[in-house]
């Protein structure tokens, strides 16, 4: 399983769906209405992530990051990047891992279309929360060769 992941603070994230639900690899499922939690990319960690909490938008002069959040969001939906914003999450708290991820569903409008899909995650994908006992919380998975490619998410 991957170490534990590194601190986001302002993210330059590309939009891929909504998270419904992820089972770790010892059977554990976590579930989340369709909408309820947008599912982010973060290119530069190479990680998935939602949280429960509100964000607030910032202004980003990073035009590097801001072109890979961009290239993510063009790769997986295959059209224009109409969702992809920098933000800053409230939440603090210490780390806990839920174990190993072995899979992730998600609802999302990929390729224009709109549709459920299931994602079976590789070995060493580190599924991670932060926050205090009763939130807000921020999820991840993180490790392995998680990826968004023109397919979708690999690894």
């Amino acid at each position: 399983m991957s170490k534990a992941p590194v601190v986001l603070r302002d993210l330059v994230v590309a939009s891929l769906g909504s998270v419904l639900e992820v089972e770790t690899r010892d059977g554990e499922v976590f579930r989340w209405s369709r909408g309820a939690c947008e599912m982010l990319w973060h290119p530069q960690t190479k990680t998935l992530l939602w949280f429960d909490a509100d964000a607030v938008p910032i202004e980003v002069d990073d035009e590097k990051k801001t072109a890979r959040a961009i290239s993510s969001f063009e790769r997986f939906k295959a059209r224009d990047a109409d969702r992809v914003r920098a933000e800053r999450y409230a939440v603090s708290g210490p780390w806990s891992s839920l174990g190993a991820a072995a899979r992730v569903d998600y609802h999302s409008d990929k390729w224009s279309e709109k549709a459920s899909y299931t994602h079976t995650l590789g070995r060493s994908v580190g599924f991670w929360r932060q926050g205090n006992s009763r939130g807000p919380w921020l999820f991840l998975l993180r490790g392995g060769s998680l990826m968004v490619t023109p397919r979708g998410l690999v690894g």
